[in-house]
């Protein structure tokens, strides 16, 4: 009996590891995909191209993947570590959600675009908000230096 134990805890790497899986599922679990700018709105949008988490081009880091999700806002109710504020999510034609956050590298003029801005925002509202994201998700100031 211990020897299937063995042989399952032993092929578990091999099996998570090696076996190819889908890259938003594999890269969101660990906080690695980052997306560009979108050309235009987020709402109906289209998924612009992934991107190093690390790269001065990565504005939006996925958080979490619903394939086929429950509700009408599955991202709402993620944990705050998520980084989820409300609107930053993108939906695919097929039903698929992808929940975004800033990454330190996302400007005001990138989360103006996304055409889902609260009413009287302003760039002080958006450096706060990114500040909160950010210590909520461990993520780290722009290493530049640059305010959107």
């Amino acid at each position: 009996m211990w020897a299937v134990a063995v042989a399952a805890v032993a092929a578990y790497p091999v099996y998570r590891f090696a076996m190819p899986l889908d890259e938003v599922d594999a890269q969101s679990e660990q906080g690695g995909l980052c997306l560009m700018a979108f050309e235009g709105s987020m709402v109906g949008g289209r998924l612009p191209s992934s991107v190093d988490c690390l790269s001065p081009e990565a504005r939006w880091r996925v958080t979490e993947r619903f394939d086929a999700p429950a509700g009408p806002a599955p991202c709402r109710d993620l944990p705050a570590d998520k980084g989820y504020e409300t609107g930053m999510e993108w939906r695919s034609s097929d039903g698929e959600v992808l929940c975004l956050t800033v990454t330190p590298f996302t400007t005001f003029k990138d989360y103006e675009a996304i055409g889902t801005m609260p009413f009287n925002f302003n760039h002080a509202d958006f450096e706060e908000m990114k500040t909160r994201l950010l210590a909520a998700t461990g993520g780290q100031p722009d290493p530049a230096g640059e305010a959107g």
